[in-house]
């Protein structure tokens, strides 16, 4: 795709004396930075909750993805996530009789 003629743009040079180092939820470069995000119609509080439900829908199902919309927090969304998986990996492990 080509970039607009009349965008406006700078040009920066980049070297380690300019270099800046982004980490933590709190950054906006994370993906626990709360931002709203809307993909094929759905609505995200952050790129974790697209993230988490992205792998809920591949790995279980489609109603499970739906249900972390409730999770406030991209932690909440992460907690959620693997109490999901940690349910469905039991119910998948053979029982101990074989059966």
């Amino acid at each position: 795709v080509a970039i607009p003629s009349d965008l406006k743009t700078r040009e920066l040079s980049i070297s380690p004396e300019n270099v800046l180092f982004f980490s933590g939820p709190g950054n906006y470069l994370s993906a626990l930075y709360p931002s709203k995000l809307v993909v094929d119609g759905n609505e995200y509080n952050s790129v974790e909750h697209y993230y988490q439900a992205c792998k809920l829908y591949t790995l279980i199902n489609k109603e499970a993805a739906a249900e972390l919309k409730a999770a406030a927090t991209p932690i909440e969304v992460k907690k959620a996530t693997k109490g999901y998986l940690l349910k469905e990996r039991s119910l998948r492990k053979p029982s101990p009789s074989g059966r």
